[in-house]
C-alpha cells in the first residue's frame, strides 16, 4: 500500500474510533479499543505486505556497511516508547487510586474535574513532545538506528495486548467504583484511554514516516564528507 494512502487510512480509523467512543457508555469503551487496536494491526499488516525483500535488503546493506554515511531524520522512537511507557505508568496509578474514593472520602469533586482536565492538556501536549517534539526532536540517524525505530513496531503489537488488559482493569474499577464519584471516574478513563490511543497512533504513525525516510534515503549514496583542505601560506 502507497505510503500517504495509510497515513490517510491510520488518521481516519483514529477519527472515527474516537467518535464512537466518545458517544458510548465508558463500560463499550474496551470492546471499541479492541476493535480500534485489531484495524491498526491490519493497516500496518497491509503496508508491509509485499516489502518483505525490500526489507530483507535494507538489513543485509546495513551488514555489508553499505550506505554508511546517508542519515535518515527521525526522532528515535525507540526513546518514545520508553518514556510513554514510564509515563503512563504513573497515570494508571493515578486513574486507579480515583477509582477507589469512596462516598465518605473528604474529596471535592470540582477540584478532582479540574485536575482531569489539566491531565488531559499535559498529556495531549507530551505524547506530541515524544515524537519530534520538544522531549525528543528528530535527529539525524544512520541506517541501522533507523530500522530500529521501524522494529518497535513488533514491540507496539505486544503493547496492544497489554493496553488492552490496563484498560479493562481500569473499566472494572470504574464499574464497582463509588456512585458519588463515578460521574468524575467516567471523565479520567475517557481521557486515560484516549492517551494510550493518540500515543498509539503517533507512533505509528512515525514509524512510517521513518521508513518513507529510508526508502528515499536509499534512491542515492551519501559520500563521504571530503577532508578539508589545510591552507598553504607562502612567504614572500
Amino acid at each position: 500500500m502507497d505510503i500517504t494512502i495509510t497515513l490517510e487510512e491510520l488518521e481516519k480509523t483514529f477519527n472515527s474510533f474516537f467518535d464512537k467512543i466518545s458517544s458510548e457508555e465508558t463500560e463499550k469503551y474496551s470492546e471499541y479499543v479492541s476493535s480500534e487496536f485489531k484495524a491498526y494491526s491490519d493497516i500496518i499488516r497491509e503496508f508491509f505486505t509485499g516489502k518483505e525483500n525490500e526489507i530483507k535488503n535494507i538489513y543485509s546493506y546495513i551488514r555489508n556497511k553499505e550506505f554508511p554515511y546517508n542519515k535518515i531524520k527521525s526522532p528515535d522512537i525507540v526513546k518514545s516508547r520508553h518514556m510513554y511507557i514510564e509515563y503512563l505508568t504513573g497515570m494508571t496509578k493515578y486513574m486507579v487510586k480515583m477509582t477507589e474514593l469512596q462516598s465518605t472520602d473528604d474529596v471535592d469533586k470540582e477540584k478532582l474535574c479540574d485536575n482531569i482536565s489539566k491531565i488531559k492538556d499535559r498529556d495531549n501536549q507530551f505524547v506530541t513532545s515524544i515524537f519530534g517534539g520538544d522531549e525528543n526532536p528528530p535527529i539525524d540517524e544512520d541506517l541501522d538506528s533507523s530500522m530500529k525505530n521501524i522494529e518497535v513496531l513488533i514491540d507496539t503489537n505486544s503493547d496492544f495486548n497489554v493496553f488492552k488488559t490496563d484498560i479493562t482493569n481500569l473499566i472494572n474499577k470504574y464499574n464497582s467504583s463509588s456512585e458519588l464519584y463515578k460521574p468524575v471516574v467516567s471523565k479520567g478513563v475517557m481521557v486515560y484511554i484516549n492517551s494510550i490511543r493518540f500515543y498509539i497512533y503517533s507512533c505509528i504513525k512515525s514509524i512510517l514516516n521513518c521508513y518513507m525516510c529510508i526508502q528515499n534515503s536509499l534512491q542515492h549514496r551519501t559520500p563521504v564528507n571530503p577532508p578539508k583542505e589545510t591552507p598553504q601560506y607562502q612567504m614572500f
